[in-house]
């Protein structure tokens, strides 16, 4: 019994090592590659869309259709950015006004993890991905919209591409 214990056994490792060496070698594996997500441009200093407040990306929502009002809903600020905010109801938008931020701080050290990483990094409290960079302005939800989200970040790069 011991030797047929050992022979199966040992014919299981053979195929399991088959099975890996016919995945590996097969012409669709493809390796796995780590996505680049490093391509967010920072604009130039004298773009003017480092002036852009999130009251102006709100009054362009609504008067091209896509906010339910030009209001903009503060949230409680937990230091990942200078105002984090709702934006006509339609858009949660984080902004970050760099020229009173010391570079040691945490809300600098945030806003270049968002342009490295996409994703605003709370700490151990919370990770947000962010769907669109532009600026000092980061989109991180769209859940009040009700249309096509990807329809509603291309508005969001046409107000920035405007600037």
């Amino acid at each position: 019994m011991k030797k047929f214990t050992i022979v199966f056994a040992s014919l299981l490792t053979v195929l399991f090592v088959a099975m890996l060496c016919f995945v590996g070698f097969s012409k669709d594996f493809v390796d796995p590659v780590k996505e680049d997500k490093s391509s967010v441009a920072v604009p130039a200093e004298d773009n003017p869309i480092w002036q852009k407040t999130p009251e102006d990306l709100a009054q362009y929502l609504f008067e091209k259709g896509y906010a339910k009002n030009a209001e903009v809903e503060e949230y409680v600020n937990c230091n990942v950015c200078t105002r984090w905010v709702n934006v006509g109801g339609v858009m949660d938008v984080l902004w970050w006004d760099l020229s009173g931020i010391d570079e040691a701080s945490n809300i600098y050290k945030c806003y270049q993890t968002v342009l490295k990483e996409q994703v605003v990094d709370g700490g151990s409290a919370f990770q947000l991905p962010v769907f669109s960079v532009h600026g000092p302005f980061a989109v991180s939800d769209f859940s009040g919209y009700s249309g096509d989200p990807d329809e509603l970040i291309a508005v969001f790069e046409a107000w920035y591409a405007d600037q």
